[in-house]
């Protein structure tokens, strides 16, 4: 079953909540780009057909924004 909309929200905030630990384990861009996708693609799966767009953009900036960081 998918995750609601405000779900899908909850656990995005959460795993960007834990991008600075995760920086900070992985200091490799590389190994924080795998560390993230294993946590981002509970999000992923959770995310119905309406929302997997969504799910995936947001994503996706997290990710961007915490490269950019390095």
């Amino acid at each position: 079953m998918s995750s609601s909309r405000a779900e899908l929200e909850s656990s995005i905030a959460s795993l960007a909540a834990r991008l600075p630990a995760l920086r900070a384990e992985y200091p490799d861009n590389g190994d924080l780009m795998m560390a993230f996708a294993g946590e981002a693609d509970v999000v992923q799966d959770a995310a119905g057909p309406a929302d997997e767009a969504w799910v995936h953009e947001r994503l996706s900036a997290l990710l961007s924004e915490a490269i950019g960081e390095a």
